[in-house]
């Protein structure tokens, strides 16, 4: 899915994206994500940055799946009588 983004920048950055996407035969676009990956990289390089490591946490659960879906599915049904026609 694709999301819009609107920011300002500076003249001399927005010729300078216009220039690159001319000489490189592409979309302004393209040029943005193609620099926001590669500053990525640099920057994970540069930090040992390891998302798995970063992120593990966040799906790390005391609970089983089983556990979770049952309790997902109570609160679905809660919210289902509740709002009753």
């Amino acid at each position: 899915m694709e999301k819009i983004l609107s920011t300002r920048i500076d003249e001399a950055v927005y010729h300078l994206i216009t220039s690159l996407s001319v000489r490189m035969h592409t979309s302004k676009k393209a040029i943005i994500e193609e620099s926001v990956k590669l500053l990525n990289r640099y920057y994970e390089e540069e930090h040992e940055t390891d998302i798995l490591a970063e992120t593990s946490g966040v799906w790390n659960r005391n609970e089983s799946p089983a556990e979770t879906v049952a309790e997902i599915r109570s609160e679905f049904n809660l919210d289902l009588e509740r709002n009753k026609l």
